[in-house]
């Protein structure tokens, strides 16, 4: 055995001591905060936790438990809420997350796990359960929570309607393959569909059909601007992703491909938003893609500016603000603290964006961070406490 293999071998043997000690004394913890979103009266902020006990292993971590919570905090400080949503053990961890959503009176947040549907009331805290196999939902003015229901998606069916509490029957809008992720529009007006050979939208009240876009297409995820005015797709054709504008005024469908292939990324990989942020500026003009770098694109007129060019190294951790077209990300080595959190303005003049950085905040560890205040601060949160950093 030669020198390499020797080292290579007290390395394994190492990282399998280790691996025994962590058995023996239980595991590492690992903890993770994220998904902040603040209550449409701005008064609170909610997010997600899980903290999981793993051993690290080669190749990949063994997860011995996780739990999961919803944690909601007031803006000025102190916690409201930690409700547990998910425990799972040995054998059981599926590394899924919730999602959730603020109803429009901030008093109640609905939450998905698991393809389960509940609402919690934040004053009292005690979580109820709606339905089972809910693939989206939203709240909607009139203070209802609708949401669409797959049934028997082993056999690639799926009946899908759109329902209200109460409402045991509900309205049957779709009855072919599963809709995609994210497929009702924030007012609850429009409802994305695969059925056939187009994507179409349809409006869930009326159950009639409103526009759609003909082709042999797997729908994969929607991401909606604000107003409901717009959506971007993301949908397969012959196993090739593409993205699609979809224009709610004109029922148009634009196919954003080939711009989005000429903002010069690596061949073959097209950029496209993050699933688990939003996509959108507040005014709907513009939205943020990422491939191996991220990228602003502005509708119209057609402008794209390269938001890496504002970054020390990487960007990471990305967020638009929901009040003013303002942007915060991290900046430096991915993960490695401490890290600038660069703060910025997007204009527009003459049609061509702009990138202004208003602030570089210096973030000394990873706890979790958010905009607040109408886009006028950045919330970091230590413990039980609430630093704010006004930005100009």
């Amino acid at each position: 055995m030669n020198r390499r293999s020797l080292r290579i071998a007290g390395v394994l043997i190492g990282i399998l001591i280790l691996a025994a000690l962590l058995v023996y004394s239980g595991g590492m913890t690992v903890q993770w905060d994220g998904a902040f979103t603040p209550s449409p009266n701005k008064q609170y902020v909610a997010s997600i936790s899980a903290k999981s006990v793993q051993i690290p292993v080669p190749v990949e971590p063994v997860c011995l438990r996780r739990e999961v919570k919803i944690r909601v905090r007031k803006l000025g400080g102190g916690r409201i809420l930690e409700l547990p949503v998910l425990r799972e053990g040995k054998g059981q961890v599926s590394y899924q997350y919730p999602t959730m959503r603020w109803s429009l009176d901030s008093s109640s947040i609905a939450y998905c796990v698991k393809r389960s549907l509940y609402e919690v009331a934040i004053e009292s805290g005690t979580p109820s359960f709606v339905d089972s196999e809910v693939t989206d939902y939203r709240w909607v003015e009139s203070g209802d929570l609708i949401y669409v229901l797959s049934g028997n998606t082993a056999k690639r069916r799926a009946s899908a309607r759109v329902f209200a509490p109460g409402d045991n029957q509900g309205k049957e809008v779709y009855s072919a393959y599963s809709p995609g992720a994210n497929a009702i529009s924030p007012d609850g007006r429009q409802f994305c569909r695969l059925k056939g050979l187009a994507v179409q939208a349809i409006d869930p009240e009326q159950t009639h059909l409103n526009h759609a876009m003909q082709g042999n297409f797997r729908l994969s995820f929607c991401w909606w601007s604000d107003d409901s005015s717009r959506c971007l797709i993301q949908a397969y054709h012959k196993s090739i992703v593409s993205l699609y504008l979809y224009e709610r005024e004109s029922g148009q469908f634009d196919d954003l491909t080939t711009k989005m292939m000429a903002l010069g990324e690596q061949a073959g990989v097209l950029p496209y938003p993050n699933a688990t942020s939003r996509a959108w500026s507040p005014n709907n003009s513009w939205f943020v893609v990422r491939g191996s770098q991220h990228h602003i694109c502005q509708i119209d007129p057609w402008d794209s500016l390269l938001l890496n060019d504002f970054a020390e190294r990487g960007i990471w951790d990305l967020r638009i603000s929901p009040y003013e077209d303002r942007i915060a990300f991290l900046s430096g080595n991915p993960y490695i603290y401490p890290a600038t959190l660069v703060v910025g303005q997007v204009h527009s003049a003459e049609g061509k964006l702009q990138f202004e950085v208003l602030q570089r905040l210096i973030k000394r560890d990873k706890s979790p961070w958010f905009w607040e205040m109408g886009g006028k601060q950045i919330g970091f949160i230590v413990g039980a406490r609430v630093e704010h950093h006004t930005i100009p």
